[in-house]
């Protein structure tokens, strides 16, 4: 079933407030999805929509900077909007974009009607609508361009607690002006003082206003910046002082009573007092904030820096609910209802979705820790330093449950005794010279170590690439459902990595990494072969064909986790564990350097092969598989069942010790002699 998106359009143009459920038809439709994109174009999902007061005079037929919303059109609205797919130089999927879409969930957007976020530090992602979007330049310009406040002067700010006013009164504040807010509550008053600034706050609605107004006003109004005109526009204009400034933002006071008048006026009683415009030299002066759009840039890195610096602060009321509430949520900016910037969040944008799987990788790696101080030390290396019973002790503990007298643990025990033995009288060192000059130790460094690259080179990093477009392709364009095919991918992984752990240890090391392979070679063979298919003809690609495509990139990465989870951790120790710790420490050292440093060369490498040469990067990468199962087939050596001694006889071509193989006294094959088993004479 194809994904649905909605949208809201206007129905008819409401004579006083927006009516939920008449002024605007709440649309369903086929979602837009990433095979619609054409070039220079990119599939956005709406987050965050601005609700601002402007919108109501939109939806009003009458003359003004912009046309008003036609009859049936999608209702006009700022958002910020994250990137599903791309097909565009300008944003890649995952990037956070501000655009005026609209009142929708989901829609395509050409290059020219959307911008990528790059919020300075210290902000989050919805000050892009508030304090360095629309709002927050809109207070920027009419404080710089018309207010221009002196150190001093006195700027009273109507709709003060709202998200234009908020910010018009901190800049004021910046550049040395007292500052008079009037809000709808004593609530907002005590933000307003308390936490943005303003020296003074006045509630409209008390009874004793129009005297508080004068009392906070003694010197006059230098900048007065109206966002509500009527009666308090009135009252500014009679405390107005000589040439003083004021700023014509907004009238909310009458935006619900658009068209009930006269020529399409609000009814709301005139400005009686405009001759004090004459008599005090007033410059009265309205604006919008598209007239600036040149300066929008240097404008919001000053708006950013402030904000970082803590000297602008943003209020906001988010209405949670999804796209269905804007209907309802407007009307709070016709009724006092919020503070700051009204936004409906349409989809959360929760960082901590991305961060919380680290988090866990955290929590587990500091179990890692704290049962640390439990694992018995090696013994080998507690021999090395005379602390021979606490060795055995560490030998029983890992072998044989505790039991210090069982054969096994004897045999294991004897074997590093004589082994260590063996090393001095032979005067072994493992230098890095020695390493590089001696044929067995170099060979035993480059199998140790090629388990490193071969897991990088096998493939995961090229072959779920292109997960998230294949999902979009087959219709799963939302987010979070994109989120949960990942989540399922790592449990499906973590599952076939217990597995393969359970098959290395009955199977062994190399057939394991045998199976594999092979596997892995089939899956990128039949990635390359579908993704052929879909390149040659994507619009006539069926549905069938993407998932199974999604299909085996789910195959691969289970493959893969199956035998190269476990031999990362388990193959390397194996063979670098000999008693110079040096040659293990360098060793193992020299295997994590070359897988990651082969994976940061892929990371930038891979896409560039895909881009340029598409599916044919999957056969190359099923090739190189091919020549790694040869190189294990050839050089691995068998390590299954074999303590690190007997290793060590592998590539030695003897043992050092008397003792039978520790598999075949643990099996019942062997049996220790009477001298070894005195426990007595072994130190």
């Amino acid at each position: 079933m194809a994904p649905k998106n909605h949208s809201f359009h206007l129905a008819e143009r409401p004579e006083g407030d927006i009516i939920p459920g008449r002024t605007f038809k709440y649309v369903e439709t086929d979602a837009p999805t990433a095979d619609q994109l054409k070039d220079g174009e990119v599939l956005v999902e709406t987050l965050y929509l601005s609700l601002d007061p402007a919108m109501r005079s939109m939806i009003h037929d009458f003359r003004s900077y912009m046309p008003p919303v036609a009859i049936g059109e999608l209702m006009r609205g700022g958002i910020v909007g994250r990137v599903l797919a791309s097909k565009s130089s300008k944003a890649k999927a995952g990037d956070l974009v501000s655009s005026f879409a609209g009142w929708t969930e989901v829609i395509i957007l050409d290059d020219a009607k959307y911008e990528v976020l790059n919020l300075p530090t210290g902000t989050k992602v919805t000050d892009a609508l508030g304090g360095l979007g629309l709002t927050g330049l809109t207070a920027y310009f009419g404080i710089k361009k018309i207010g221009q406040p002196k150190l001093g002067d006195t700027v009273v700010v109507s709709g003060a607690a709202g998200a234009t006013g908020s910010v018009a009164g901190q800049i004021a504040k910046i550049w040395g002006a007292r500052v008079v807010g009037i809000a709808g509550s004593d609530e907002k008053c005590k933000i307003l003082t308390e936490e943005l600034g303003f020296d003074v706050a006045l509630n409209y609605k008390s009874p004793t206003f129009r005297e508080d107004f004068i009392k906070a006003t003694p010197k006059f109004i230098d900048v007065y910046f109206d966002n509500v005109g009527g009666e308090i526009l009135e009252m500014a204009l009679d405390q107005a002082a000589v040439h003083s400034r004021f700023i014509m933002c907004g009238s909310i006071s009458g935006y619900n009573k658009l068209g009930q008048g006269p020529g399409g006026l609000p009814d709301i009683t005139g400005i009686r007092n405009l001759l004090r415009v004459t008599v005090q030299r007033i410059r009265m002066e309205g604006f919008i904030v598209i007239d600036y759009i040149s300066e929008f840039q240097e404008a919001q890195q000053q708006l950013g820096k402030w904000m970082a610096e803590g000297k602008v602060k943003t209020k906001e009321t988010i209405v949670k609910g999804g796209l269905k509430v804007a209907e309802t949520a407007i009307g709070e900016l016709f009724t006092g209802g919020n503070t700051g910037k009204l936004i409906v969040e349409v989809k959360p944008y929760d960082e901590w979705a991305w961060r919380l799987p680290s988090l866990i990788q955290g929590i587990f790696s500091l179990f890692c820790i704290i049962i640390l101080p439990f694992v018995p030390e090696s013994p080998r290396w507690l021999c090395h330093q005379g602390y021979f019973e606490d060795a055995r002790i560490s030998v029983a503990q890992t072998n044989t449950n505790g039991d210090l007298l069982d054969p096994v643990a004897i045999a294991v025990y004897k074997e590093i005794l004589d082994a260590l033995e063996w090393e001095k009288k032979e005067g072994r060192s493992m230098s890095p010279k020695e390493i590089i000059k001696t044929p067995v130790t170099r060979k035993r460094f480059l199998i140790g170590m090629s388990a490193g690259p071969f897991s990088c080179v096998a493939g995961n990093i090229i072959a779920s690439y292109y997960l998230g477009a294949e999902l979009q392709t087959a219709g799963i364009t939302d987010s979070t459902d994109q989120l949960k095919a990942n989540v399922v991918l790592n449990v499906w992984c973590l599952l076939c990595a217990l597995v393969g752990t359970h098959m290395v240890s009955q199977w062994g090391r190399k057939p394991t990494a045998l199976v594999s392979e092979a596997l892995l070679v089939i899956c990128l063979f039949i990635i390359g072969g579908l993704s052929k298919m879909y390149a040659d003809n994507p619009a006539s690609a069926s549905q069938s064909l993407v998932y199974g495509n999604v299909a085996v990139m789910f195959l691969f990465q289970g493959f893969y986790s199956m035998a190269w989870t476990p031999l990362l951790y388990l193959y390397p120790p194996e063979v670098f564990s000999v008693r110079q710790y040096i040659f293990s420490a360098n060793g193992l050292a020299a295997s994590a350097l070359s897988l990651n440093t082969l994976a940061c060369v892929f990371v930038f490498i891979m896409p560039i092969g895909l881009t340029n040469i598409g599916w044919r990067m999957y056969m190359i990468n099923g090739s190189w598989d091919i020549v790694i199962a040869i190189l294990i087939a050839i050089f691995w050596v068998e390590t299954k069942g074999k303590t690190l001694e007997e290793i060590d006889a592998l590539f030695e071509g003897e043992k050092h010790s008397s003792v039978p193989d520790v598999e075949m006294i643990r099996t019942g094959k062997a049996k220790l002699d009477g001298d070894t088993m005195e426990l007595s004479n072994l130190n």
